[in-house]
């Protein structure tokens, strides 16, 4: 998550309400984008160190995103020996998993629920039981203090590993853990929200920062219980969650873009999904399909705006911090609105992505990962393919 903050100049055209015919990408695009994926793909999967046993078998930069990225293309794409490819990393993952942290992105939760989704059709009965490691640790979760509550590595990644298995299998995820984890996120947000004496219903702490965005703040937890929403109180949603979006909202800068935390020096420089409005958007849009108010859908056509304005960056690529993650933005803004100028701009991000390794300034240390390397950027190009299904992964649903 480091590197220099200063984008690129973009220069594609914007939408001029003709240069899209109907919702679909044109063939030459297409194909370009077809052949990158195989490209990344196809590097991945010769990589020696990949193939060796143990070392990192996270979703965020390790295997298990290897896997992840391989099953949801070949379910996409049909391209049938990726399936194989994918078994073969998650079942590493599975022999090799850390059994310390407990979040989707960076603990062994996320390793048993893509070997779950992986498994499920095949091997249903050793999918339950990878759904039985997974809800095991949900008292742990739960009760240790020592657990944060954001997306990265705490109890909203954890969450987040349920709503998945829930989601993308047929199996028994039940409902009274998932909402135990819920009332253990508000009841970490209402402790410190009452030990500071803000006002605001939920607060939450990272490393003792206020953290805003998707990848450690406020942002990401409250996307998740809205995510979740089914399981929470309608007092919960109107009394906790909502002023608790509107004390988020008034950090928005005008350009659209928010701070990495309250009292952030970095100002308004960071635009990316770990900081700024990549991460913020997915709040604002689900907000909007919830409450129906329309500062949520005008906060999250300004973070649109941002991104297309600043969004290509000189980090590189990714999804975590860099242009890939950075069109999810506009793939989240054509679902919620269908208008076609987001689409557009997608579509552009995804050219942008095409010319890896060109604008790669700031080489990533795991090159071939999820969220730092080409895997996510094959990831972001085949949702691209089919918009109406794409979900930023890890994060959406």
């Amino acid at each position: 998550m480091s590197g220099s903050q200063k984008p690129f100049t973009n220069d594609y055209e914007d939408y001029s309400g003709n240069d899209l015919k109907g919702d679909k990408i044109e063939p030459d695009v297409l194909t370009k984008q077809e052949t990158k994926i195989t490209e990344l793909i196809n590097l991945i999967l010769r990589s020696t160190k990949l193939k060796s046993t143990g070392g990192d078998v996270s979703v965020y930069t390790g295997k298990a995103g290897i896997a992840l990225t391989l099953f949801m293309i070949h379910n996409k794409l049909g391209v049938g020996h990726y399936r194989e490819e994918a078994i073969q990393y998650i079942d590493d993952c599975l022999k090799n998993a850390s059994k310390r942290r407990h979040s989707f992105l960076n603990g062994d939760a996320g390793v048993y629920a893509v070997g779950a989704f992986i498994y499920n059709t095949t091997r249903h009965t050793y999918a339950m039981g990878l759904l039985e490691k997974l809800t095991a640790k949900h008292e742990e979760v739960c009760k240790s203090s020592d657990i944060p509550d954001e997306i990265l590595y705490g109890r909203a990644g954890y969450l987040y590993a349920l709503l998945f298995v829930k989601k993308y299998t047929n199996l028994n995820v039940e409902d009274s853990i998932i909402r135990k984890v819920i009332s253990a996120i508000l009841d970490s947000g209402k402790k410190l929200a009452d030990k500071n004496g803000s006002g605001v219903p939920l607060e939450f702490e990272w490393h003792d920062k206020n953290y805003l965005g998707g990848a450690h703040g406020i942002a990401g937890i409250l996307y998740l219980l809205l995510l979740a929403k089914h399981y929470l109180t309608e007092d919960e949603l109107l009394w906790l969650g909502k002023p608790s979006i509107n004390y988020l909202l008034s950090f928005q800068y005008p350009s659209g873009n928010f701070p990495s935390s309250i009292g952030s020096k970095s100002s308004d420089r960071l635009v990316q999904w770990c900081h700024g409005a990549p991460g913020v958007v997915q709040l604002m849009s689900k907000a909007y399909e919830v409450f129906g108010d329309e500062k949520y859908l005008q906060s999250a056509l300004k973070c649109g705006e941002v991104v297309w304005q600043r969004g290509l960056l000189w980090k590189g690529y990714s999804l975590c911090h860099g242009v890939a993650g950075n069109g999810y933005t506009f793939i989240q803004l054509y679902q919620l609105t269908r208008d076609k100028k987001h689409l557009h701009r997608a579509i552009k991000f995804g050219e942008w992505c095409t010319t890896w390794p060109q604008n790669q300034f700031y080489p990533p240390d795991r090159g071939y990962s999820l969220f730092e390397g080409i895997a996510g950027i094959a990831y972001f190009l085949a949702d691209l393919i089919t918009p109406d299904t794409a979900a930023f992964p890890a994060y959406s649903l």
